[in-house]
C-alpha cells in the first residue's frame, strides 16, 4: 500500500470513528481484506472492539468497496 492510499485509509477511518477515537487509533493498511488498526490506549481498544465494531466494519465496507474489507484487526500500540 503506498503512502497516499494509507493516508486515505486512515482519513476514512478517522471520519467514521470520530475525532475522539480517531486521535487514539490509526488505520495502517488493508491486507487480504483485513484492516489493521493501531490503538494507543486500552479504553479506546475496548470501545472499538466492543459495541462499535460491527457499525464501524459496515461503514468501512461501504465507503471503501474497492478494498474488499471483511474484518478489522486491532493492535495495541507499544
Amino acid at each position: 500500500m503506498n503512502r497516499s492510499a494509507a493516508e486515505s485509509l486512515d482519513a476514512e477511518w478517522k471520519r467514521i470513528v470520530g475525532s475522539e477515537l480517531g486521535r487514539r487509533s490509526t488505520a495502517r493498511k488493508v491486507r487480504a481484506g483485513v484492516v489493521e488498526v493501531v490503538v494507543t490506549n486500552s479504553a479506546a481498544l475496548e470501545e472499538l472492539r466492543g459495541y462499535m465494531h460491527e457499525t464501524i466494519l459496515q461503514q468501512m465496507k461501504e465507503s471503501l468497496p474497492q478494498s474488499e474489507i471483511r474484518a478489522i484487526r486491532y493492535v495495541r500500540a507499544r
